[in-house]
């Protein structure tokens, strides 16, 4: 046995050789794309495209004004309906207006009608003294006393409920110019392109539906696609242009989602938190470390990929990857979106790298 351990080191060898060619061929080279996400930017209604703001490759923030549709017909009903406010306003401070200077009327006309019956009652009292004077000499009817005293006794009463009526008067004056003053407040302290804008509803929602003719980016991204030009006339929810989401971490930097296909054989290898590297086709050098965040719980079918089996096709789990905290960013910023890829996944121990050789 001492001698023969040159035989037995070379049996050990193939031995070796023959174990790792057949439970081999763990995924040394997987490939994978940079993933991504479009978000399509469509207008609701039908209209026609007034204006583009933005060109392909543009990097665009959440707000961004895209696409501005043509909002003719919708300004000629708003000033319609305005100029309708506006008769309506008037109309009402008509009323207003009106009112008071009819209670100051007949404000102004009671108090004339006082001091006419105050004078003419002065006057009367006098002339009722006169008259009972010659009524006790005799030298008149009682029936002439008596039609001075009534009067008398009718002014009196007139004048004692004069004041009642100045005071409701008044008070009906003071209301109104109240509630005169407060419609203007009211209408002095709304926004908008205009003070009467809030004071219809409708007038409300046609602003509404002319700040929608503004397409604006949802999220972050960049422009990746534009269908439609000025001039064109586009259906209600078709897309004008399309944008490449911009993912983020948990620092709110900029950063890439990586997407592979684990083969069947080797579908329990990788789990969430496994680490792996990930090497760019078109930059080789940026590599990048990254982190499985996820893996289908189901098998998933790759139609458009051919196996090695006769009219077979390539089945997997996807995992996405994402970049481990302090990577450089500059490196993460070279991965283009859709680019390939070669994910190498860390070996879990001595023989699963063995099996990579």
């Amino acid at each position: 046995m001492v001698r023969a351990w040159p035989f037995l080191v070379w049996v050990a060898v193939c031995g070796l050789i023959v174990w790792l060619f057949t439970t081999g061929g763990s995924y040394d080279q997987l490939n994978g794309v940079v993933d991504y996400k479009m978000e399509s930017v469509a207008s609701m209604d039908n209209g026609k495209v007034a204006h583009v703001f933005t060109v392909v490759d543009t990097r665009v923030k959440k707000g961004d004004p895209l696409v501005q549709m043509d909002t003719s017909l919708l300004d000629e009903e708003i000033e319609a309906l305005h100029q309708t406010i506006i008769i309506e306003q008037l109309e009402r401070e008509r009323r207003f207006t009106s009112m008071v200077q009819g209670i100051r009327a007949d404000i102004q006309e009671t108090m004339l009608v006082q001091s006419q019956d105050q004078a003419e009652l002065e006057v009367l009292k006098v002339e009722l003294e006169r008259l009972e004077a010659l009524l006790s000499q005799k030298l008149i009817d009682r029936e002439t006393v008596i039609r001075q005293k009534a009067r008398v006794a009718i002014l009196n009463r007139n004048l004692t409920e004069y004041p009642k009526v100045l005071s409701g008067y008044r008070k009906d004056l003071a209301k109104a110019e109240s509630l005169s003053k407060k419609a203007q407040e009211v209408e002095s302290s709304k926004n908008g392109k205009n003070s009467l804008d809030s004071t219809s509803e409708r007038l409300d929602y046609l602003f509404k539906r002319k700040a929608q003719y503004t397409l604006r980016a949802a999220n972050d991204g960049t422009v990746n696609q534009i269908f439609h030009q000025r001039g064109e006339v586009v259906a209600g929810g078709t897309a004008i242009l399309k944008l490449i989401i911009e993912e983020q971490d948990a620092e709110g930097n900029s950063t890439k989602t990586v997407q592979g296909l684990l083969p069947e054989k080797f579908a329990h290898y990788a789990k969430a938190g496994s680490e792996a590297t990930v090497y760019p086709i078109i930059a080789p050098d940026a590599v990048v470390r990254m982190e499985v965040v996820s893996v289908t719980p189901h098998m998933v079918t790759v139609p458009d990929q051919a196996s090695a089996l006769p009219n077979g096709i390539i089945r997997g789990r996807v995992i996405l990857l994402r970049p481990k905290a302090g990577q450089p960013q500059d490196r993460i910023d070279q991965l283009l979106h859709g680019e390939s890829v070669v994910i190498r996944v860390k070996p879990k121990s001595l023989l699963d790298l063995l099996k990579q050789i």
